[in-house]
């Protein structure tokens, strides 16, 4: 039996690798990752980075940042050779302060003080409760401070380029595995299933699992170019650097590599999430136009609706979408899930929806894809 699943998945990864759409989707996107990793809006040089890679090791205290005043204008607007070594330096400040505020006012102790007290403001705008907030603080407590300076350019490219691959992921499943049974049905080849020696719930699962595994192979694919290209454009040193770097009011005490493993985890599992989607619904509406729309109608609303976080539940639903969680700005909304007396943050409960919604939506698709076969005759 497993050796005709076999034959089957087989079979039908072909069929998928054979559609010219697949081949035209499948370059695109590669070509995508390419472009992507480039960042043609990126006009930083390499003499800019190898000025910002020589104050690597840091800490932005006091010494750094009286350091800095004495080479910047008092908004840190104009940058040269002789000042932009401290260009992200001042980024981070500015965050925390404020761009409309002098950077010499203000000192290391002051700007952690500022950072620290807006952070925890922002949690109860979210009105979060007292028992997360106390759990922050004691995540709070291991972020080290001061903070140490890395260059990490391209680790930071490479984060956030993952949520626009997510995307990718999600138009490749619309619009080539929403086929996969629309196609069997409308040139009527399902009516040879009945006349097989293997049954339909294992032709289901060869055909569930063919997609599955085309669109995963196409993410590693589309991840390695990607990082391929940022490496020789960027460089990708710098992946433990803290990730308030970048998000000076994230609690989460990660490094930014970390956190494009967590980004990766949910991409494989968001993925595999988007393949069931794609071809379970093309069971259910037959048809590979309405699959389309639904998906990327989905990926709309999430994106361009803002659901205000006074409606709590509402609101971290749509943040834990793959599109929104895989955003580096996730990292600002520190909501929590609490479940058996712990807390779970939103990267840790998203993944396990996902599974569960997708083996809910492969035994209903199998079951409808089972009795179609029968009832239809």
């Amino acid at each position: 039996m497993m050796r005709n699943i076999g034959t089957l998945y087989r079979f039908e990864l072909k069929k998928i690798l054979h559609n010219k759409l697949t081949i035209a989707m499948l370059l695109l996107v590669c070509g995508l990752s390419i472009i992507l990793g480039i960042n043609p809006g990126d006009s930083e040089s390499n003499a800019v980075r190898e000025l910002q890679h020589s104050i690597n090791g840091r800490a932005i205290d006091n010494t750094l940042l009286s350091e800095m005043y004495q080479v910047i204008d008092d908004y840190a607007i104009a940058w040269n050779e002789s000042n932009t070594a401290y260009e992200r330096v001042a980024y981070v400040e500015k965050e925390i302060i404020g761009s409309s505020e002098i950077l010499r006012n203000y000192s290391a102790d002051e700007m952690y003080e500022i950072r620290e007290s807006d952070m925890f403001a922002m949690m109860n705008a979210d009105h979060m409760t007292d028992d997360e907030i106390d759990w922050w603080a004691e995540k709070e407590s291991q972020v080290k401070k001061p903070f140490v300076y890395e260059y990490m350019g391209g680790p930071f490219l490479l984060s956030m380029v993952l949520s626009t691959m997510c995307l990718l992921m999600i138009i490749l499943s619309a619009m080539c595995l929403s086929t996969v049974f629309a196609g069997e049905h409308r040139q009527r080849t399902d009516q040879m299933v009945l006349s097989c020696v293997n049954g339909r719930k294992e032709t289901y699962f060869a055909k569930i699992a063919a997609g599955a595994t085309f669109l995963l192979c196409v993410f590693i694919i589309s991840m390695i170019l990607l990082a391929i290209v940022i490496y020789f454009r960027k460089g990708l040193d710098g992946m433990n650097t803290m990730v308030q770097l970048e998000l000076p009011f994230s609690a989460y005490p990660l490094s930014i590599g970390k956190f494009i493993v967590i980004q990766i985890v949910i991409m494989i599992v968001a993925t595999i999430f988007f393949a069931i989607v794609g071809m379970v619904f093309s069971e259910v509406f037959r048809n590979g136009l309405p699959v389309m729309g639904l998906m990327i109608g989905c990926y709309l609303a999430v994106t361009l609706f803002d659901i205000p976080s006074k409606f709590r539940v509402a609101s971290q639903i749509a943040e834990c979408a793959p599109t929104e969680i895989l955003s580096v700005w996730s990292l600002y909304d520190h909501r929590l899930v609490k479940l058996g007396g712990h807390f779970f943050t939103n990267y840790q409960i998203a993944p396990i929806v996902y599974v569960l919604i997708a083996i809910v939506l492969y035994i209903l698709g199998r079951k409808l894809y089972c009795s179609f076969q029968v009832s239809g005759r």
